[in-house]
């Protein structure tokens, strides 16, 4: 009910049309003091968080660690036996933080809670939190996320930044993070793009040449057949609307600068499963 609901309404009222009244993002740069990680910039990334208490902490946990280590498998005998990873200064989050539906409920028990339980603030730094939302966000009309990502305030020990469902952040000094809401029906609104626009023409006075991540909520093309197309053209179109009006922005600029998208992340395919055998099978 709630996602045919959802589908109805927002055919109609667009919240992300209204986002250009809760004032400019003040995030340009993701982190307080990008002089301090002059080599090197660590971020983690997950998406399709919410399914339930114990997986959801499961994973936190290992984000929330100061450094992570888990074996190599590979066969290379120069290579170290273990692989270590930091904590990212940011976190980003490529959508669908919670299920079924965004509610108070469901973030405060699926989002939350699991993230205050592991990351209580305990003086080991404040890393950022960032989110682009997905389908099961869009399904409440976004009013909990908003209320959730859209505060600047504390989860944890973890600082919500964002000002919009949207965001552009400097990484380093000519790389950049991009999130995109695209709703339920895959398209991209106009001052969406008209914040994305002036982004690309601010960053482009400054560089000749720039670096974008590029995070969306779902992977269009993934999996993907010529007999879906009919289902997933508007989201391909307006994704490759998004890259193609972004790098003409770039070009256009008197600099005559490039805009380059090197990576692009997405959720919704749920890349974590776990499967337990049920009681009665020795085997």
């Amino acid at each position: 009910r709630r996602v045919s609901l959802s589908g109805d309404i927002l055919s109609i009222i667009d919240k992300r049309e209204v986002q250009t009244a809760m004032g400019k993002d003040s995030g340009r740069e993701l982190i307080d003091n990008p002089a301090n990680h002059a080599d090197e910039f660590w971020f983690d990334f997950i998406a399709d968080t919410g399914d339930g208490f114990d997986p959801t902490t499961t994973v936190f946990y290992h984000l929330t660690r100061s450094e992570y280590s888990f074996p190599n498998i590979s066969q290379d005998e120069n290579q170290d036996k273990n692989i270590n990873l930091k904590r990212g200064d940011a976190l980003v989050i490529g959508g669908d933080l919670v299920y079924p539906a965004g509610s108070e409920d469901n973030y405060r028990d699926r989002f939350k809670g699991p993230l205050r339980f592991v990351a209580s603030d305990s003086g080991a730094g404040n890393p950022i939190v960032v989110a682009t939302p997905g389908n099961h966000d869009w399904y409440d009309g976004l009013t909990s996320f908003f209320r959730l990502m859209c505060q600047k305030c504390k989860i944890g020990n973890y600082k919500t930044v964002q000002n919009r469902s949207y965001f552009a952040y400097h990484l380093r000094e000519n790389v950049h993070l991009f999130g995109v809401d695209n709703q339920l029906l895959g398209d991209i609104d106009i001052p969406q793009m008209d914040f994305f626009v002036n982004y690309v023409k601010e960053i482009s006075s400054k560089h000749k040449k720039n670096h974008a991540i590029l995070v969306v909520a779902e992977p269009y093309w993934y999996s993907y057949r010529f007999a879906d197309r009919a289902k997933r053209r508007q989201r391909m179109d307006s994704l490759e609307y998004f890259v193609r009006s972004l790098s003409q922005a770039a070009k256009n600029h008197e600099n005559n600068s490039e805009l380059i998208f090197e990576v692009l992340l997405t959720g919704d395919i749920h890349h974590y499963s776990h499967y337990q055998l049920a009681a009665d099978q020795e085997n």
